[in-house]
């Protein structure tokens, strides 16, 4: 699984989202002006166009970008090429039986067009590096391209040659058919989407799985977000947002977001993939994303070895565990930084006490940090977890009982509420009723600090303070200045005057 996870994640550096309105060509492997991949200068190239024929396959038998030359029906045409060629055919035929178009015709594009306007494939050696791509030779409001990819996946980790041609295909198609509707849209959807795609269409492969943990262990980061780089694996991990969204509500809400990225689409001039899901779940679905959005924070906390497919995932079990922090009792924070579109989960554990609280405070200089976050309960006892309670975090604190579990998960969850683009960033304090009330004195002396952005740039660091040699055991944390230690002797003095 591991050795999957990867090579796949080798994928990766091949399907940066298109940049609207770019006259840039991307020229041919079988050119030898191109970028690598490309087929070496005196490559005899052939092309065999698939069965159904809107794809074009392009590969050679001899040199380094050789295909496998088993050829079992001695037809004269490779397996494996036939195999190529089958899979496209397949995988188009599934996204267009679930309402998509197909990719759009590249026949007269500059600089070569392979032949004609069916999407070209060319099968050649990425040396160990990627293993796919789909190439923009054009680009207005869509684009129009074709394919590259690895011609014989030798050395890389997949389950067989058959699953790497059924993810590569599949994957990349979908690009190419989301480039039919938009040229400009984030790689949360370019990425997230064609991972969830590859299995809707073959639920026997893996690739969402193996991309989970570079989505459950960043939960932190907003779905919003642009990718943080020519490779960010998160991307792809947001496959699991899109499987969600799935199950919970039915496919034709992912197809139907992929079709209403497309400029005009709905009245709207240029749209936005969140805004629009968030119209298509009030519109044909009676619900908000804010109320999605806390179903799929609940559906994360039951992943890996706390799957329960009956209020979960189906596959959850085979999904990374969401990244839980592990928090000593008492605990401080003074600044808990929440983007749009992300969740942190804290496992607290009680220990002796009958009960903890956790409690957001809005801070000197800081009203409105708890608006539009919410808290949710989750009791725990030897790794399994009871109901999760859910309420806004203005109405803490929220407290961990003894009885329902010996600790607690404890998901601070955003949404897309609207602001002023200073973020969230409420002051935590967890602890008996006591530590909260010493805690509390202490956050009301903590100034706005250093401001938080919603753009995703980290600008606080947090500051271990130093151990307290009171017996209280509070761990206070703080990012930007050396106030933390500060705060961290205050703190300790406040619940040393309630022992």
């Amino acid at each position: 699984m591991r050795l999957h996870a990867v090579a796949l994640a080798v994928i990766v550096a091949s399907c940066a989202p298109p940049i609207a309105g770019s006259a840039e060509i991307a020229l041919r492997p079988d050119d030898v002006r191109a970028t690598a991949p490309r087929f070496d200068e005196g490559d005899e190239v052939e092309r065999f166009d698939s069965p159904g024929g809107a794809f074009a396959i392009h590969f050679t038998r001899a040199g380094t970008h050789t295909v496998p030359l088993a050829d079992a029906d001695a037809d004269g045409v490779p397996d494996f090429v036939q195999e190529v060629a089958a899979t496209y055919d397949e995988a188009l035929a599934f996204y267009v039986s679930l309402g998509l178009r197909a990719p759009l015709g590249d026949e007269g594009v500059p600089e070569g067009d392979g032949g004609d306007g069916r999407l070209d494939v060319y099968l050649v050696n990425f040396g160990g590096g990627s293993t796919g791509a789909f190439r923009r030779d054009v680009c207005t409001t869509t684009c129009i391209g074709h394919v590259v990819q690895e011609n014989d996946f030798a050395g890389y980790g997949f389950a067989s040659r058959r699953s790497a041609v059924r993810i590569l295909a599949s994957h990349e198609l979908f690009h190419a058919v989301q480039a039919a509707y938009d040229a400009d849209q984030s790689a949360v959807l370019g990425e997230g989407s064609a991972v969830w795609a590859s299995e809707a269409f073959d639920p026997t492969l893996e690739d969402l799985e193996a991309f989970s943990d570079s989505y459950l262990g960043a939960t932190d980061r907003s779905i919003e977000q642009s990718a943080t780089g020519p490779v960010d694996p998160y991307t792809y991990g947001a496959g699991v947002f899109f499987e969600f969204l799935a199950e919970r509500y039915g496919p034709e809400l992912v197809v139907g977001v992929v079709r209403d990225v497309e400029d005009g689409a709905r009245g709207v001039a240029d749209p936005r993939w969140i805004d629009v899901l968030s119209s298509a779940l009030e519109r044909d679905h009676a619900t908000t994303f804010e109320a999605a959005w806390l179903d799929h924070a609940r559906w994360n906390l039951r992943t890996g070895r706390r799957a329960d497919p009956e209020a979960s995932y189906e596959r959850g079990a085979m999904l990374a565990e969401l990244a839980i922090e592990a928090l000593p009792v008492p605990y401080a924070d003074t600044r808990v930084r929440m983007l749009r579109g992300s969740s942190r989960s804290y496992r607290v554990t009680l220990g002796s006490r009958a009960r903890v609280g956790v409690d957001l405070l809005e801070p000197m200089g800081r009203e409105g940090a708890t608006e539009g976050l919410f808290v949710l309960v989750t009791p725990e006892t030897d790794g399994v977890i009871g109901a999760t309670r859910t309420a806004p975090a203005s109405e803490g604190p929220h407290w961990i009982d003894a009885s329902e579990g010996e600790s607690a998960i404890v998901t601070i969850v955003r949404a897309l509420d609207e602001d002023d683009g200073a973020g969230r960033a409420p002051a935590m304090c967890i602890g008996s009723e006591v530590e909260l009330a010493g805690c509390r004195d202490v956050m009301t002396m903590v100034d706005a600090g250093t401001p938080v952005d919603d753009a995703g740039m980290v600008t606080d660091a947090g500051i271990a303070p130093p151990t307290s040699s009171s017996g209280c055991d509070c761990t206070v944390a703080r990012g930007g200045s050396s106030r933390g230690w500060l705060l961290a002797l205050v703190l300790v003095a406040a619940l040393r005057r309630r022992v």
